[in-house]
């Protein structure tokens, strides 16, 4: 391997306040599929509650996504 980087990549979501209830029903599908409206809510308000200190900035919602850079090269090459 020649090099590895992350590479901090916070992104804006859309919708303003509603952009993390948004994001978590769109890639987290699979995890509350189970839960009924109620519950689904209540979780999307505990997690909104304890990310908004470091991800709600400027009227909007951040993704904390970080992107993995690798260069390699195949050996004898």
């Amino acid at each position: 391997m020649t090099s590895c980087a992350l590479v901090p990549r916070p992104t804006r979501l859309e919708d303003g306040e509603r952009g993390l209830a948004h994001w978590i029903k769109m890639f987290g599908r699979a995890f509350i599929a189970d839960l009924d409206e109620g519950s689904r809510a209540a979780l999307v308000s505990r997690v909104a509650q304890g990310l908004r200190p470091h991800l709600f900035c400027d009227d909007a919602w951040h993704a904390d996504y970080v992107r993995l850079r690798v260069a390699a090269r195949r050996p004898g090459s």
